[in-house]
């Protein structure tokens, strides 16, 4: 019996297919299944315990950055069905918290942003992570990637 489990299932890896086209665009890389604690310097001042014991051993879905483990820009979390229950309830409850409290950004997406499109031909996850690029490069006054 083979004991190795699928490191995505069928719709995060239709999500990590969209990050990709559109972070491959903008000269920017998509990180799976990073800890939270490596994007993120967490430490006992600027947590509460329990966030802190549990940023340490979580981590995010997706991780859109620089290239080449450069800065991360922000995360994205698939929310499949198991996220209905009251424990992944809390577990994201604390993970939105810490995000908040670090400012860092953070989409959450259920299967309707990989299939539903918005009258471009877009799905709602690239038409959102192509906002933020061209929000970010229009702040920076640079193109997209440039």
């Amino acid at each position: 019996m083979d004991s190795r489990r699928r490191l995505l299932d069928s719709r995060e890896r239709a999500a990590n297919q969209i990050l990709s086209q559109v972070a491959d665009r903008c000269g920017a890389s998509i990180y799976q299944k990073v800890r939270v604690a490596d994007v993120l310097h967490l430490d006992r001042d600027a947590l509460p315990e329990g966030l802190l014991f549990y940023g340490m051993r979580a981590h995010f879905d997706f991780v859109v950055g620089e290239p080449d483990g450069g800065l991360p820009f922000f995360a994205v979390e698939f929310d499949g069905p198991s996220h209905a229950k009251r424990a992944a309830q809390e577990r994201d409850r604390k993970k939105n918290e810490i995000c908040r409290l670090f400012g860092f950004p953070l989409l959450r997406v259920d299967s309707a942003y990989l299939r539903d499109e918005i009258g471009n031909g877009q799905t709602l996850l690239e038409w959102l992570t192509n906002l933020w690029f061209e929000h970010e490069s229009f702040t920076r006054g640079e193109p997209c990637g440039g």
